[in-house]
């Protein structure tokens, strides 16, 4: 009887560590991505990061209204005499960052005081948006969960978003 207790263990533990590694897998695919600001763009270094209640609180004054998921960032980026602005905005899953995404685009696309010459646009394999506005080139993304907005110098604004 013992012998025949062994061999069911035995041969049900790989099924049982198989489910386990598929378990852990799909948690590791689906859970939210971490938001990180990256430390540089090409030659822009970070200089100065808001997160938090005060990025939200800038985010919504931009937009003078709520609009914000729970969790901002601002990244505000240097190196010689060029200067961008990163807006990362995590939502809770992917297809809210989208329905984000196309809501702004469409708003954008329709007419704008403040941003004109709105395009769709291709950068390194991901489907974007681009806006000139303010003295800079925009363009605006999502990827996973997260909304990336990237305000930047014209002169390198192509290099940033490839970089982004």
């Amino acid at each position: 009887m013992n012998i025949m207790r062994n061999i069911h263990w035995k041969s049900t533990l790989p099924v049982v560590v198989a489910i386990a590694a598929v378990a852990v897998a799909l948690f590791y695919y689906h859970r939210p991505s971490h938001p990180r600001l990256p430390q540089k763009i090409g030659e822009l270094a970070l200089v100065h990061q808001v997160d938090g209640d005060k990025a939200n609180e800038i985010l919504n004054r931009m937009h003078d209204k709520e609009v914000t998921p729970a969790t901002n960032m601002i990244g505000m980026y240097a190196g010689g005499s060029a200067s961008a602005v990163v807006y990362l905005s995590v939502y809770r899953s992917e297809s809210d960052a989208q329905s984000a995404y196309t809501s702004m685009a469409r708003r954008i696309e329709k007419g704008n005081p403040i941003f004109t010459g709105y395009r769709s646009v291709r950068i390194a394999d991901m489907d974007a948006s681009f806006c000139v506005g303010q003295g800079q080139d925009h363009y605006f993304f999502v990827h996973r969960d997260q909304l990336h907005w990237l305000a930047v110098d014209t002169s390198i604004a192509e290099q940033m978003a490839e970089e982004l």
